[in-house]
């Protein structure tokens, strides 16, 4: 699993609404899938979808809202895609920061060194005499 919660989304649109650039989204990648979670036109949007293909990814809205596609070349850390919602069409474009947190959280932690620390051994019980019945 790959991880980016502070990835920037630029989006563009096909009518005359200005781009929206730099918007703060996390991206999740699990085996074949892709999870999108992201302020869209001022609505909290969760996208998923599988991979269809070589880096390619459909992906609907978790409401129904919205549809996009995605590309991903391998080992890039960029999305591009188009998408559309509620009748409007625009492109998107995702940056992913350089490490991914699941690459940060995976690494083992450094072991300290010990050193073998010799165990005294048991004490021997002294024993009770027997008493003669």
């Amino acid at each position: 699993m790959e991880a980016w919660n502070e990835a920037k989304l630029d989006v563009g649109f096909y009518d005359d609404q200005r781009a929206l650039l730099g918007l703060k989204c996390s991206v999740r990648v699990v085996a074949s899938s892709l999870s999108i979670s992201c302020l869209f036109l001022e609505e909290e949007v969760a996208l998923h979808g599988l991979r269809n293909g070589q880096g390619h990814y459909h992906m609907v809205a978790s409401n129904g809202s919205m549809q996009a596609t995605l590309h991903r070349f391998k080992d890039s850390q960029i999305l591009e895609g188009f998408w559309t919602r509620r009748g409007r069409r625009g492109f998107w474009r995702i940056q992913l920061p350089e490490v991914a947190l699941a690459a940060e959280a995976t690494k083992a932690p450094a072991r300290k060194k010990t050193t073998a620390v010799a165990r005294a051994a048991p004490k021997k019980r002294k024993r009770s005499p027997a008493i003669a019945a």
